[in-house]
């Protein structure tokens, strides 16, 4: 498990680090803890997450916003 909760964070990654997920590994991440984070856009985040941590099965992020729950819920597995 990746616990990256209470951090501060707004964005998940810089966009030097999308060019291959899988040279930074990030395809081995199954568990994932981003709750409590000030993300900018949790659409852009989930995004991020689904396409650099193919191999994710547990992802824990607070949401606020109802369009955010919506999102997340129609978008990821």
């Amino acid at each position: 498990m990746l616990d990256l909760s209470s951090n501060r964070i707004k964005y998940l990654l810089p966009s030097s680090m999308l060019a291959n997920p899988y040279e930074n590994h990030l395809d081995t991440i199954v568990s994932l803890n981003l709750s409590d984070n000030p993300f900018k856009s949790i659409a852009e985040t989930a995004d991020q997450v689904q396409s650099l941590m193919p191999n994710l099965t547990d992802l824990q992020v607070s949401l606020f916003d109802e369009q955010d729950v919506d999102y997340i819920i129609s978008t990821m597995p």
